[in-house]
Parts: C-alpha cells; sequence; structure tokens
C-alpha cells in the first residue's frame, strides 16, 4: 500500500465516523515462540519530557484496528498538544491480544529499531507502518525500517526471529498486573481510560491530562 493510498484509506475511515469511534481489542491466548537468541530487557519507549508530572502509559496491540485508529487518528493531537510541549511523559507498553504472529512480529521489529536506534526513531516506526496493518509484511517491514534510519535487514530479521519476543511479554505481563486487558488502553498516572464506541476518545484522554496537571 502506497502513502497516498493509505491516506486515502484514513481519510474514508474518518468520513464514516470510524477514525472517531475507537474499538478495542481481547484476547487471553498464548503467543508463538522465538526463533534464536533473544533480547531481554529494553527500556520503555518514551516521549515528551521523562520528568513530568503526568505519564500517560499507552497499551497497544499492533494488529488491532482500534490500535490503528487511535496512532492515526488520536495520538497525532496528543503529540502536537502535549508531547511537543513536553507536558507529558509518554510512554509506548506492548500488550498483544489479537493472537495472531504480527501482533508480536510487528512489536518486535519496532523495538529493534528502538535498541539499534533511540526513542524517536521507534515512534516513528509505530506510526509509518501502522497504515499497512492489513497487508502486513516482511518487506514492509524492511522498507519501513530504512525510512526511519535504520538498517532494514537487521529489523526484518528482528521481526522473523522474534528476537525481542521477551520485551514484548514483560510489557504485556506488566500491563496486565496494572489490570490493563484490551487495546488501546491509556492510562495517565493511575487512572484507566478505554475507549467507547461513539465517544472522543481524545477529548477524554486531554480532559484527563488536564485533570492531572
Amino acid at each position: 500500500m502506497s502513502t497516498k493510498q493509505s491516506r486515502r484509506r484514513f481519510m474514508a475511515l474518518t468520513a464514516t465516523g470510524v477514525a472517531g469511534a475507537v474499538a478495542g481489542c481481547l484476547g487471553e491466548e498464548d503467543g508463538p515462540a522465538a526463533d534464536g537468541e533473544t533480547v531481554d530487557e529494553l527500556p520503555t519507549p518514551v516521549q515528551g519530557d521523562p520528568d513530568s508530572d503526568v505519564t500517560v502509559a499507552v497499551y497497544e496491540d499492533f494488529s488491532c484496528p482500534g490500535c490503528q485508529t487511535y496512532k492515526l487518528s488520536v495520538y497525532p493531537e496528543i503529540k502536537t498538544e502535549f508531547i511537543e510541549s513536553d507536558r507529558i511523559r509518554y510512554e509506548h507498553h506492548d500488550l498483544p491480544v489479537v493472537n495472531e504472529t504480527w501482533s508480536y512480529q510487528i512489536p518486535s521489529a519496532a523495538r529493534a529499531v528502538q535498541d539499534t536506534e533511540d526513542d524517536e526513531a521507534f515512534f516513528a516506526f509505530a506510526e509509518a507502518i501502522y497504515p499497512y496493518q492489513d497487508e502486513y509484511s516482511f518487506d514492509t517491514v524492511e522498507s519501513v525500517a530504512e525510512e526511519v534510519g535504520a538498517d532494514g535487514d537487521a529489523i526484518r530479521d528482528a521481526a522473523e526471529d522474534l528476537t525481542y519476543l521477551p520485551v514484548i511479554e514483560a510489557s504485556s505481563d506488566a500491563g496486565q498486573d496494572r489490570g490493563v486487558s484490551s487495546t488501546p488502553t491509556v492510562v495517565v498516572n493511575d487512572e484507566l481510560l478505554t475507549p467507547q464506541q461513539g465517544e472522543d476518545f481524545y477529548q477524554e484522554i486531554a480532559s484527563t491530562i488536564e485533570s492531572a496537571e
């Protein structure tokens, strides 16, 4: 899917009201196994002010349609209003719930970008890969990784081999311990926010952030 095609598809979703109604995903089955050596620990990807008194932790599954809608329609507003102005500490957390291989392979690729580049490259990769959700492929992983300045071959290998599976599983376990069971879920400090069909998820997040400041 080209960038123009992705934008046209997203605009169509927006026009039909899908972008404003973020439907979540649920799941409980075990995931796949890694192939080869793995990376066991990696810091949480962070944007904004790491020392802010307001932490916005977002739990996502790269195969969840609701997470795609969140990333393409809600996150850009959060980024403009709160992240770029350093009003919040913004964290990404992996919580695979769709129970398909891409729910683990895409975040493994994203974590490889983080590990080999930096957090900003991680978030750039995450934004750029979501429009391809309906047609993920290793070729796409490689090309998007190169777009954000990472080694495409290395990132592809990390996706294929699930090199960062322990990191993803640890993130998922911590989220479940926190009471998160669906995606996308946004936690502003200690308040869990989950999207409701037909509601403006951005406004709910924004008002909770402003109340916490």
